[in-house]
């Protein structure tokens, strides 16, 4: 029998809240076999993306959506396997830039090729029509609570 409306929203974001909690879990269950975590994985992935040559440790926080100093462990702990190295930025010397090493280029890339296994792994047997609902239908989710969110910020910064 179909799920009411109330019912789907009162536990969607409970569901929402438990999958990422899963999809991390065995994100670092399979991603620990090749010496990495969810953790340490997500900054090499986004500074491997196209023309993410040299990126600030506080932009990377931010698309993160970590506080500076986790982002700064994080960076240590890869600079000291050679995935990543911290260069002075160019246009301000008192902020450091981030990019990988080559070692850390080819580590991004196992990392796709395992995650890509993983995901076709996890969403194995879900029609590509229904995936791609799903995704609009989070999006709009995701949206709307960024929305609520600054607005409330805003808010909150009135006098």
């Amino acid at each position: 029998m179909p799920h009411s409306q109330t019912h789907i929203q009162a536990e969607l974001g409970l569901l929402v809240a438990r999958l990422a909690r899963v999809w991390r879990r065995k994100a670092d269950q399979t991603l620990s076999a090749h010496g990495l975590s969810e953790a340490t994985a997500h900054p090499l992935l986004i500074l491997s993306r196209p023309g993410r040559e040299n990126v600030r440790q506080g932009v990377l926080a931010d698309e993160m959506g970590l506080e500076g100093p986790s982002v700064v462990r994080l960076i240590d702990l890869l600079a000291a396997e050679g995935l990543v190295e911290r260069h002075e930025d160019p246009t301000d010397r008192r902020a450091k830039v981030l990019h990988l090493t080559p070692l850390g280029e080819a580590k991004a890339e196992e990392i796709r090729r395992v995650m890509r296994r993983l995901r076709g792994d996890l969403m194995k047997g879900i029609a590509p029509d229904e995936l791609a609902i799903a995704f609009d239908v989070l999006g709009r989710i995701e949206q709307s609570a960024n929305r609520l969110y600054e607005a409330a910020e805003e808010a909150d910064a009135l006098p």
